[in-house]
C-alpha cells in the first residue's frame, strides 16, 4: 500500500540510479519494446510515476496512486533518473527535463518529469511543439525497462 504523505514536504533529492515506475497498458507494447506514445505529456503537469525511494513497482497500481481507478492489469515499466534527458534538443538545447517530487496526499511517492524552457526556474511548462514532445519520449523510451508485464 503507498505511503501517505501525511503532511510531509516534498524531496527533490534525486540520485542518478534511482528509478521512477509508471503503469502501461498491454498495447503500448510492440514487438517486445515500450512504445514511445505509452510516455503521454499531459499539457498541465509532467508525466507521473512513482519514485522507487518511496515506493513498490506495484505501487502504480493501487488506487491510491492511480486515481481510485483499477489498473491491476496493466504492465509497469522503470526509468532511471539519470535517463531522463537534462536538455533537449541535443544540438541546441531549449528546454530542460527534471524529476519533481509531487506528493499526493494518498501517495506521498508522487513524482513527475518537468520541463521547461532554460532559465525559466522551477515552474512546469510544457514542452511548446510537437517535435519537442516526440524527441523527449523517443529519448526515454530507450531506457525503459519493463518491471512488470500486463496481466
Amino acid at each position: 500500500m503507498p505511503q501517505r504523505a501525511m503532511g510531509r514536504l516534498p524531496d527533490q533529492s534525486f540520485v542518478d540510479d534511482e528509478r521512477l515506475f509508471r503503469r502501461y497498458r498491454p498495447n503500448d507494447l510492440v514487438d517486445g519494446k515500450l512504445a514511445p506514445a505509452s510516455l503521454a505529456i499531459p499539457k498541465n503537469s509532467g508525466p507521473s510515476f512513482v519514485r522507487e525511494k518511496y515506493a513498490i513497482p506495484e505501487d502504480v497500481l493501487h488506487p491510491d496512486c492511480a486515481g481510485a481507478r483499477d489498473f491491476s492489469g496493466w504492465g509497469i515499466f522503470a526509468l532511471r533518473v539519470g535517463d531522463i534527458p537534462p536538455q533537449l534538443p541535443p544540438d541546441v538545447p531549449t528546454h530542460r527535463f527534471w524529476p519533481q517530487h509531487v506528493p499526493l496526499e494518498d501517495c506521498y511517492a508522487h513524482t513527475e518529469i518537468w520541463c521547461n524552457r532554460i532559465g525559466q526556474g522551477q515552474t512546469y511548462q510544457a514542452p511548446n511543439s510537437a517535435t519537442l514532445k516526440t524527441l523527449f519520449r523517443a529519448m526515454v523510451s530507450q531506457h525503459l525497462k519493463i518491471v512488470r508485464e500486463p496481466q
